[in-house]
């Protein structure tokens, strides 16, 4: 774990300053190593306490535990990864903060190639899946270069094997389902925070796709108020995560195809009406993030980057004539209105023309 640190990349700004800043003791380190099976199951039990004391004694003694033991934690980030996204916006900012910490401790000692594919798995998830076992592998390495993205598409990696994912009794409403990628999308966010763009980019196609299927963040149809809490509070955290890929990876997420996912799950956020219950705040955060987009790809503007993938995203929601099936409610429709505002007359006449013709 010593050594492991003292290779590892700068720490994000919430480790700076801290102990954990420091290499740990190679004998502690190795002592905790070998003790981690037991060490870990009562803390992470504490750590859903009903009382903030015990969950902030819980979040300290993971904090040095994961920091003594570096990429030892791989083989447990099944329960561990769990815990975490139901804390890491936990109501005590202390837990949160703590939280914060034992998050971006593992994504600095742990291979992405093994915790992506672990957390898209439960962006992806249907309702009431969960996250259970731990990531039995063969070691913490792996070969980060496309691993995760090979995963996703079905074609394993040999030397990892990730928890599964499982279907509980009492499946979640949608709102629930939707609440709880928040809390994912926070952790993942924390897990990158010092991920540099080299490490990012054999990731960055399987994270834009996970985020931008329509139904990720965005209701089919107008929700109720219940359910629009849930959905408000999960776009701001897709656009927060957005913003900080953008200013991690560059043109890298923000060019080609990987540029077009991006601005389909942004455009797609921008398209949600408001309400006077949620206001405006996620569909300004899109729309900020569509400029740092831009400035991303050799400083371009928003309208050139309007004319480079509305035509291809209008092609696909109009495909088919499903443009037909919609009403006044449906997301396509919404998304259709807020491309045609954003990009201005003269990019959708053109492209219009071609798609819909009289």
């Amino acid at each position: 774990a010593a050594a492991a640190a003292a290779a590892a990349p700068p720490f994000p700004p919430e480790l700076a300053e801290t102990t954990f800043a420091a290499a740990p003791p190679a004998g502690a380190a190795g002592l905790v190593a070998c003790e981690l099976h037991r060490l870990l199951p009562p803390a992470l039990k504490e750590l859903s306490d009903w009382t903030a004391k015990a969950r902030i004694r819980a979040a300290d003694t993971l904090a040095g535990t994961l920091w003594l033991v570096g990429p030892a934690a791989t083989d447990h980030l099944g329960p561990l990864l769990a815990a975490l996204s139901k804390t890491v916006e936990d109501s005590d900012e202390g837990v949160a903060r703590q939280v914060r910490r034992c998050a971006q401790l593992v994504g600095r000692s742990c291979d992405l190639a093994v915790y992506v594919p672990l957390v898209l798995d439960q962006l992806r998830a249907p309702s009431g899946a969960a996250l259970v076992g731990s990531a039995a592998t063969a070691g913490c390495g792996g070969n980060s270069a496309g691993g995760g993205a090979d995963f996703l598409r079905g074609g394993g990696h040999s030397r990892m094997r990730p928890a599964a994912v499982t279907v509980l009794e009492g499946a979640e409403t949608d709102a629930g389902a939707i609440g709880r990628r928040a809390g994912w999308l926070s952790l993942l966010g924390e897990l990158l925070a010092g991920a540099t763009a080299e490490q990012l980019r054999p990731h960055l196609s399987a994270l834009l796709a996970t985020v931008a299927r329509p139904v990720f963040c965005v209701p089919g149809r107008a929700s109720d108020d219940d359910a629009g809490a849930s959905f408000a509070a999960t776009q701001l955290r897709l656009c927060s995560f957005l913003g900080q890929l953008i200013s991690s990876a560059g043109a890298a997420c923000a060019s080609g195809d990987n540029g077009l996912l991006l601005y389909s799950a942004l455009m797609r956020v921008a398209s949600v009406p408001s309400s006077a219950q949620h206001g405006f705040a996620s569909q300004r955060r899109a729309i900020e993030c569509l400029s740092a987009m831009a400035a991303a790809v050799d400083g371009g503007s928003a309208e050139a980057l309007h004319a480079v993938f509305l035509p291809p995203l209008l092609a696909q929601i109009t495909a088919g004539e499903a443009y037909k099936s919609w009403k006044v409610d449906s997301a396509e429709w919404h998304l259709f209105q807020a491309l045609c505002r954003q990009a201005g007359g003269a990019t959708c006449a053109r492209v219009l023309l071609l798609l819909l013709p009289p």
